[in-house]
């Protein structure tokens, strides 16, 4: 999701596919096959979030397990931040 007069992005991650500390559970079957694929879905996403920032975005990563009242709740406080100024 993008709010893209304030330069905010909305990425909402999956616990097992992001490997959240405190839900990723790996499965026992091929289990060196699925470390190494959440590790390059980390690698990916913190690549994605150096490339936002670089460009002047504000990254707001929610997870999968957050209650999405105080998700929206902290999304809609960022973007009024950043209308009040571009580096809040």
């Amino acid at each position: 999701m993008l709010f893209r007069p304030v330069k905010v992005c909305v990425e909402v991650r999956g616990c097992y596919w992001h490997g959240c500390e405190e839900h990723l559970r790996l499965p026992r079957a091929n289990r060196e096959y699925w470390e190494a694929k959440i590790q390059r879905n980390r690698d990916r996403d913190l690549e994605l979030e150096t490339a936002l920032a670089e460009a002047g975005w504000r990254l707001v990563v929610v997870w999968e397990h957050e209650d999405s009242l105080e998700a929206a709740k902290k999304i809609a406080a960022i973007v009024s931040a950043r209308r009040v100024g571009p580096n809040s």
